[in-house]
């Protein structure tokens, strides 16, 4: 189940984009992985943490090695 705080967010992001606000949607989109990075996997750097997120939430593949 998707968390509501998630889908808050990427709304936000839609919001942004739909006003033109390029590089605020960017910097959001971008600040969701740290977010729930840290909250997914508190004790994890920030390297290992972000790719375990990248890899449960979002992982189609990419950057498998």
């Amino acid at each position: 189940m998707t968390n509501p705080m998630e889908i808050c967010l990427a709304d936000e992001v839609r919001k942004a984009l739909r006003a033109e606000c390029c590089g605020a949607a960017l910097v959001l989109a971008l600040t969701i992985s740290a977010a729930y990075g840290k909250i997914a996997f508190p004790e994890e750097k920030v390297g290992k943490r972000y790719k375990e997120w990248y890899r449960r939430y979002c992982g189609y593949g990419f950057g498998s090695r």
